[in-house]
């Protein structure tokens, strides 16, 4: 298979470590006028993941997110992830911060959501189970929330355990139900789609952004003359490692936008 294409520029944004991982089918980048040719000669088209093709073919309109630059990767590459950054790190940082400028363009709060996504996927960037699998709470057990502890309500159907998943964890029947109906899809039935990269950026994205897990949205702590990154933990879980998700914040804030101060 080849073929060539002109297209604007975001192929120039790719990071370094994801140019050398598929070198081998990587031909030639070279910017002309503000405009990027891009070649892939080899018949193994089929092992680039999908928004990597995205990114430097499908849809030349599409629109990066400016602020993921080569220098974006250099600085957290070196300060969070101990020099190294993997495909799949890489892909789920992409996809969150494409869809966050895609609708959202506060650095700030982009920050907050990557530096909680870090925290809570204990840096892995993909949409993870809940270790355990929730079996040491009541959510784990088919019983939904109902009053609180000690008036909880069982529940038989869907034979489904609302353990967290994704990149926040979602938990318990009422939320998924809930979560499930805003973003249009069956996550009652169907929960593990909350382990997909489309619907959990989603989901963390828009409940971040509208305070669907505890009330409290990113508007409440990034929207005034300074961030409070470190009460803006309560748009997750209450105050739980507040102080060190707040210094993540900072570092992927110094990434994004060199220069700007967090609180």
């Amino acid at each position: 298979m080849h073929f060539w294409e002109d297209y604007p520029c975001p192929l120039l944004h790719l990071p370094y470590d994801i140019q050398s991982h598929y070198g081998s089918v990587y031909q030639k980048i070279w910017p002309i006028e503000g405009v990027v040719r891009k070649g892939f000669a080899d018949h193994r088209i089929g092992i680039f993941p999908e928004w990597l093709i995205r990114r430097v073919s499908l849809h030349p309109s599409f629109i990066p997110n400016p602020a993921m630059t080569p220098a974006f990767y250099d600085h957290i590459r070196l300060k969070l992830f101990s020099g190294r950054l993997n495909t799949k790190q890489v892909t789920g940082i992409e996809a969150i911060g494409d869809y966050y400028h895609s609708k959202y363009k506060d650095l700030e709060s982009l920050a907050y959501i990557f530096a909680t996504v870090y925290h809570e996927t204990a840096k892995t960037f993909e949409p993870i189970r809940e270790y355990g699998h929730g079996a040491k709470y009541d959510y784990g057990k088919q019983l939904k929330m109902g009053k609180g502890p000690g008036k909880r309500v069982p529940y038989t159907h869907p034979v489904q355990f609302y353990y967290g998943r994704g990149f926040v964890q979602l938990t318990w029947y009422e939320n998924y139900d809930r979560v499930g109906q805003l973003i249009g899809k069956d996550l009652l039935n169907n929960p593990d789609l909350l382990l997909t990269l489309g619907v959990s950026v989603k989901v963390l994205v828009e409940g971040m952004v509208g305070g669907w897990f505890t009330g409290r949205k990113l508007a409440d702590y990034f929207a005034g003359p300074k961030a409070d990154a470190l009460n803006a933990r309560r748009i997750i879980n209450g105050m739980d490692q507040a102080k060190l998700i707040a210094g993540y914040y900072d570092i992927f804030l110094d990434a994004l936008a060199p220069g700007i101060s967090s609180i």
